[in-house]
Parts: structure tokens; C-alpha cells; sequence
């Protein structure tokens, strides 16, 4: 009996001496688990850290490279802008000599008829005042050539509402004098009348002139017999649409898809900027929501623009 009791207590002692191995062997265990498991935190943080530096550093980079193109592309648009007020000016002088030319004709006719009648004393009171009188009217004309000009090149800061066939005139009117000295026959087709835009007209006006303009240098560039410049206008729904086609033979495939790219031009650098078409791009798509296209035809160049009404 003392040996059983004997053999249990050592079984027992056994059992507790086993039990308070596993527990310090499972607490060393934990302990070394929440140590490496520390220690992962703590390399995490710095590893999240480092991440958080290098795209914050990134995002700066980025940020900067935006803000320097976004300055690079602000400079280039002032560039062209200047360029542009620039081309305007000589054009307008050009277009103004153009249409004063008559004029001038006409006033140096008065004065040699005056100086030849004054010469064979026959100049009456009556004809000096008749031909003061033909003189004065054609200042007046000049002078209101020169107030059309500067109010369709004057710079516009709202939007007003106007006919196409008021625009259209209007850049007509500028180049008419080039047109007729040129023989170059305009022909106009308004399928659907008394159609209203609700947008910048100077601007839009100065945008057809572009193209007008650009089908004139073609025309005279390539020597065009009969050459011709037709323009309609028609609407769809909602949507007006103004077509300006030439005779000069087209644009040639391998650059259709350049004509609107700034500086791009076939030219000589004396005679085109490159930035007309870019311009009337800029007016018609930007700043009035609408679409230019140009397209090929078997006579000529044909530009259409979508305008919303």
C-alpha cells in the first residue's frame, strides 16, 4: 500500500515537473512570437513610412512636372496669341489698303480735274463745290472702312446673339476688295435663313475669314483658272452647319491631318505664320462647342463646321 501511494506521488510530481515545462516552454514561445511579431510591426511602419516618403516625393515630382507644362503650355499660348494679333494687324493693313485703293484712285481724279480745269480757268464755284462734295463722300467712306475694321478686330468679352449670314458678310466684306482684284467669284447658298449663334461674332467671323483667306492663297498659289469659293449654310435639328469649299485641288493626304496644328504651314515663311487654322480650330471647338472638319473633294478643299444653335 505505501509502495502504490509512493509510486502515485512520484507519477504526480512527474506530471506537475511536465506541466511547468510546457508552460514556460509555450510562454518563451509566446514571448519570442510577440517579440518577432513586434519587431515585424515595427519594420512595417518604417517600410510604410519610406512608402509614404517616396510617393509624397513622387507626387512633388509630379506635380512640378504638371505645374512647369502647364507654364510651358500658357507661354506657348500667349506665344500664338501675340503671333496671332500680330498676323491680324498685317492683315487688316493689307485688307484696308485694299479697299482704299479705289478710293484714292478716285480722289486723285478730282484733284487732276480740278487742277486741269483751274489751269484753263474754267473751274466754277459750282464745280469746286460739286467735287468738294464727291471728295467728302469718299473720305466718309474711308473713314467708315476703318471703323469696320477696328470694330470686327476689336477684342470681345460676352457673348452675344447673331445671324451666320451677319458673320459671313462681314468677313466677306474685309477680303471683297482681295476677291474682285483677283477675280475670285464667291458664291454663297443659305439653304436655311435667319439662322442664330449665341457666342463671340467677331470671333467667329474672324474664324471664317481664316478659312476664306486660306482658300484665296490656294487659289493664287496654284494659279486656279476660274477659281471659286462657295459657301452654304443649312441646318439639322439643332445643329447649324456652315461649309466653305474652294476649286484649288485639295489638300494633298500625307498633311490633312496637320492644317490644324500650330506653326504648321505649306507657305513660304514670308507669306503664312501657320497659326490660322490653328486659331479657327481654337474659336470653333473651344470657345463656341462646335466641330471642324475638312475633307477632299474632286475640285477642291471643303471645310465644315458644326455649330449648336
Amino acid at each position: 500500500k505505501k509502495e502504490y501511494i509512493s509510486q502515485i506521488q512520484i507519477s504526480t510530481m512527474t506530471n506537475i515537473i511536465l506541466f511547468i515545462f510546457a508552460a514556460i516552454t509555450i510562454n518563451y514561445f509566446f514571448n519570442f512570437l510577440i517579440k518577432r511579431i513586434q519587431e515585424n510591426q515595427y519594420q512595417l511602419k518604417k517600410i510604410n513610412k519610406n512608402l509614404e516618403e517616396m510617393v509624397e516625393t513622387e507626387t512633388e515630382n509630379r506635380l512640378k512636372i504638371q505645374k512647369d507644362a502647364e507654364i510651358e503650355k500658357q507661354k506657348n499660348e500667349q506665344l500664338l496669341l501675340q503671333q496671332s494679333k500680330l498676323a491680324l494687324l498685317g492683315e487688316m493693313i493689307g485688307n484696308i489698303a485694299h479697299q482704299w485703293r479705289q478710293p484714292l484712285m478716285e480722289l486723285s481724279a478730282i484733284l487732276m480735274y480740278l487742277d486741269a480745269y483751274n489751269d484753263k480757268e474754267k473751274l466754277t464755284k459750282e464745280k469746286l463745290i460739286g467735287k468738294i462734295k464727291e471728295g467728302n463722300s469718299i473720305i466718309d467712306f474711308m473713314s467708315k472702312t476703318i471703323e469696320d475694321f477696328k470694330n470686327y478686330y476689336k477684342p470681345e468679352k460676352q457673348k452675344d446673339t447673331f445671324y451666320i449670314q451677319e458673320s459671313i458678310d462681314s468677313a466677306l466684306f474685309i477680303v471683297s476688295s482681295t476677291l474682285q482684284h483677283k477675280n475670285i467669284k464667291i458664291n454663297t447658298n443659305y439653304k436655311t435663313e435667319d439662322i442664330q449663334l449665341t457666342s463671340f461674332k467677331n470671333e467667329f467671323s474672324q474664324a471664317l475669314l481664316n478659312i476664306i483667306t486660306n482658300g484665296k492663297d490656294s487659289l493664287l498659289q496654284r494659279n486656279i483658272q476660274d477659281p471659286t469659293i462657295s459657301i452654304t449654310v443649312e441646318k439639322d435639328s439643332n445643329i447649324a452647319k456652315i461649309t466653305i469649299e474652294d476649286n484649288a485641288g485639295g489638300v494633298n493626304k500625307d498633311i490633312i491631318n496637320k492644317i490644324f496644328d500650330p506653326y504648321f504651314t505649306t507657305k513660304h515663311k514670308s507669306q503664312g505664320t501657320g497659326i490660322g487654322l490653328y486659331m479657327t480650330k481654337m474659336i470653333i471647338e473651344k470657345n463656341m462647342e462646335g466641330k471642324i472638319e475638312v475633307e477632299n473633294t474632286q475640285s477642291g478643299a471643303r471645310f465644315i463646321i458644326s455649330l449648336p444653335c
